[in-house]
């Protein structure tokens, strides 16, 4: 039996532990309901361009796209998506890239092209690394674009490949992850693409409503387009992959206004005048680089002299695998994601 000394300590005892949950259950409520009324200005108030941004990087995240139309209803959120995600339909010039670089020697004996970019190896890529408010990152510039092709997997529908296993699958020197994929819950193993792909002339996955693609022809020119039916089989885009927004078309950055997004990690694929191709990779949900725009992509494209650029996945798909090691930071919780497909570099050009 238990005196009564004892009795009055556990009670003692209950009681703080007791007010210690009450404590903490009271505040997750009141930071639940604060949450809930800073998304309600967010969305409701008066700054077009600050409910655009919230609800881009809710939906991009994914697992926490619910978010997104707590205060809306179903054909507000669908209005909103179609502004947000809105389709340009301008297509890729092809004679505005000469698909040539030219590399000088400079003083010390460098190569350099004619953007200033010094190739240290002289092996035709080179890595830097980009910096921008909020966000660090990469970016590999390949001089020979048909160095360049898209990497799958076996089969479609199971498991996707890291790029990693793309480099290793193919003996590639990088690789950087291509198109979205089919991800409901979140959970997704990479397998399923969304869109187009296009490996080696083959097509696949052509069918759908996401008629948009980014590719290269036979030439190493890069493409951004859009297709219908089967016209896409009558082309000579011999590797394609499908994501977007599109970033810079024929030299011309997209509208900002039509640019709107999210603060997130990013992938993006462009083309200079010379043919030169760049592979960029923007961290995010990270403290030391919390993540970039869609406009951030473009202006750092813009940068590296681009006359097309296009997104691909972005999120925790994000990740760059160059000579053996994991360039960036993927912020995936089991580190890289499987995907779908990888822009993948090759040791020597395929053409």
């Amino acid at each position: 039996m238990k005196r009564s000394g004892q009795k009055t300590t556990a009670n003692k005892i209950q009681v703080v532990l007791d007010r210690i949950f009450g404590f903490i259950l009271a505040t997750v409520i009141l930071i639940g309901i604060a949450g809930l009324g800073i998304e309600y200005v967010l969305v409701k108030g008066p700054s077009t361009a600050l409910r655009n941004t919230f609800l881009a990087t809710m939906i991009e995240t994914r697992r926490f796209d619910w978010l997104a139309n707590i205060y809306l209803t179903d054909e507000e959120y669908v209005e909103l998506i179609e502004d947000i995600y809105r389709v340009d339909e301008s297509a890729t010039d092809s004679s505005l890239i000469n698909a040539e670089v030219e590399v000088s020697v400079n003083e010390q004996g460098q190569n350099v092209d004619a953007y200033g970019i010094v190739d240290e190896d002289g092996d035709g890529i080179v890595l830097q690394d980009v910096t921008g408010e909020g966000f660090t990152g990469y970016m590999l510039i390949v001089y020979d674009p048909m160095r360049i092709r898209l990497g799958i997997p076996d089969i479609f529908g199971g498991t996707g490949l890291t790029v990693e296993q793309y480099c290793e699958k193919y003996n590639a020197l990088a690789a950087v992850n291509a198109s979205g994929f089919d991800d409901p819950n979140g959970t997704a193993w990479g397998g399923v693409p969304v869109g187009v792909i296009i490996c080696d002339g083959i097509v696949y996955n052509a069918s759908g409503g996401w008629n948009e693609y980014c590719g290269f022809d036979s030439n190493g020119i890069m493409h951004i387009d859009a297709f219908e039916g089967t016209e896409l089989q009558e082309t000579d885009i011999v590797n394609a992959a499908f994501f977007g927004p599109k970033l810079i078309v024929n030299g011309n950055p997209r509208d900002p206004e039509k640019l709107v997004s999210g603060v997130n990690p990013r992938t993006a694929i462009g083309q200079r005048a010379d043919g030169a191709v760049l592979l960029l990779v923007l961290d995010g949900r990270q403290v030391q680089s919390l993540g970039a725009t869609y406009q951030d992509c473009c202006d750092v494209m813009i940068d590296y002299g681009a006359v097309n650029a296009y997104c691909m996945d972005g999120g925790s798909s994000t990740s760059m695998y160059y000579n053996g090691a994991y360039i960036n930071s993927p912020s995936g919780e089991g580190g890289a994601r499987p995907c779908p497909s990888a822009w993948i570099v090759l040791p020597e050009s395929a053409g």
